[in-house]
This record gives C-alpha cells, structure tokens and sequence, in this order.
C-alpha cells in the first residue's frame, strides 16, 4: 500500500472509520477519532494533515482493532473516572459502569474523612488497581491497598499507581481465601482491618461471545457455579474478615445476582444490604456494612 504524505486527517478518519465499521465495531467513527487522537498526542484540528509516518501509524493501529483486539490494548491505555491507566493483555479491561461502584466507596471514603478519620481502603481483586486508584486520588486521605491473586494483576496495578501518582501497597494474595488474605496483610506489617472495601469479583456465569471481552483472563470473569456467585461469595466473606466495625463494602455484580448476593451480605451478619444501581437505572452493585 502506497503510504501518502499529507494526507488530511477527516480523510483518514473517514477511512478508519469504514474499516472499522465492516469489521464489525458499533462505533466506529468514534473509536477512529481516539486512535488518531492517540497517536498525534492531541485531538486533530479542523484541516490538519498527517505526514507518512503518522498516517501509516494511525492505520496500523486500525488495524489490529479491526481483528478485535481490545480497544484499551491497542492503545495501551484505559480511562477509569478521571484517571488514565495502563492496559495489557492477561488483566482485566475495567468496565465504564464499574464507575458507579467506585462512587459508592468514594462516597463511603470520604464519610470517614468528615468523621476525622484517614480511612483504611481495601481494593479486592484489583485487576489493573482502577477501583482502589480512584478511590485514594479522590479521597487522598485514604490508605489504599491493592490485593490480586494474578502476578500480572498485581504488576500492573503497581505500575498504574506509580502513573498516577498514587500511593498504595499492592499484595500478591487469594482474595477468596480469609485466612489466607488475612496472613498476607499481617506478614506484610498491613492491619487486617479496613474502613471500605471495594470489589469487582468475577460474576458473569454464561460463556462470554463478544470478542474483545473474551480476550479478558477466565479468572477475572466466571464466577462459578450455576448461578455466577460462587467466588463472588467467597470475596464477601473474605471481605467481611477483614473488615472493621462500620465498615462499608461495596461488590459490582450482574443485574440478576443483587438479591442472591443482598441474602448472602445478611447471612454473614453484615447491615443494611442493598443493591445500587447504575446510570441506566440498572441493578450494579452491593452496598452493605460490617
């Protein structure tokens, strides 16, 4: 293919557009527009032209996304609330409406702050570290440590706080398991007691068909079991081991698991178990305290 200079950026656009859209990508002028937006480092002006080396950039990243690899790891980044975070393949790509669940904990974060306490703040199966990153650079009062059975999870969420300039301890443990998690913190000199903790567990139960989400590691998505809640059980009583009186414990699950997972909160002795929902009014996450 014949590489042109100064070609105007509406025109590569419009073409990005078209390639992305046959290969099957709801939106995709719009994702055409962040790839280039990527690539020049700004978003591009009316009339501007792209040299050779930026164009041929621009539409070799186009097309790896036409084999529909994840748009975050074409990028090599991923937008979470305010923050900019790295992404790879091998951890999870964290979802827009996980947003609402950090807001439930931020909420709860910042309650402690008005109460004059530096709230300690749990990430339960960070993943990339999106949910316990927000939570701290929102409310900077906060302690925040990150927990993850994946080395890959745990080496990102490190590599995401040092990006944002979030301070944190990331371990290296079952987040299933509460003595397991519980001996984790106290060998790393980390109090087995939290103030809000915050999990995104994995919940989906029917195997994943979209292409880009089936790129996701299997350990960060099923849940197991029937119903999707069997680790999902398993992170809310080892987040009820390690939390403090009052605590608030927040848990994004799918529409039809909020009563099931409202059932098991009140089964292990936690209060004022609901299910939040998110912006489209949809079931989103568990809201309970110790």
């Amino acid at each position: 293919m014949q590489i042109p200079q100064h070609a105007a950026a509406r025109s590569a656009l419009n073409d990005a557009a078209f390639v992305l859209s046959e290969a099957g990508i709801n939106n995709a002028p719009g994702e055409a527009r962040l790839l280039l937006e990527h690539v020049l480092g700004h978003r591009p002006g009316y009339g501007e032209r792209l040299d050779g080396a930026t164009w041929q950039r621009f539409f070799e990243l186009v097309g790896q996304r036409a084999t529909r690899v994840p748009l975050q790891h074409v990028m090599g980044i991923m937008y979470f609330r305010h923050l900019t975070l790295h992404a790879r393949p091998g951890v999870f790509v964290v979802r827009p409406e996980t947003e609402w669940v950090a807001q439930g904990a931020i909420d709860a974060a910042a309650d402690w702050v008005r109460q004059g306490v530096a709230p300690r703040v749990l990430d339960l199966g960070c993943g990339s570290g999106a949910l316990g990153l927000s939570i701290a650079s929102e409310v900077p009062q906060s302690v925040l440590t990150c927990v993850d059975v994946s080395e890959a999870a745990v080496e990102l969420t490190a590599e995401n706080a040092r990006f944002t300039g979030v301070a944190t301890r990331v371990l290296l443990a079952d987040a299933t398991d509460p003595q397991t998690l519980r001996n984790a913190l106290v060998r790393a000199e980390i109090p087995p007691q939290f103030h809000v903790i915050a999990t995104n567990p994995p919940y989906v139960v029917d195997p994943v068909t979209q292409p880009e989400a089936a790129q996701d590691p299997q350990l960060a998505l099923y849940g197991g079991g029937a119903d999707g809640l069997e680790r999902p059980r398993a992170f809310l009583a080892a987040a009820v081991a390690v939390a403090l009186p009052g605590a608030t414990i927040v848990m994004e699950h799918a529409e039809s698991q909020g009563e099931a997972l409202v059932k098991a909160a009140e089964a292990l002795g936690l209060r004022g178990a609901q299910t939040r929902c998110d912006l489209a009014g949809r079931p989103r996450f568990l809201q309970a305290m110790a």
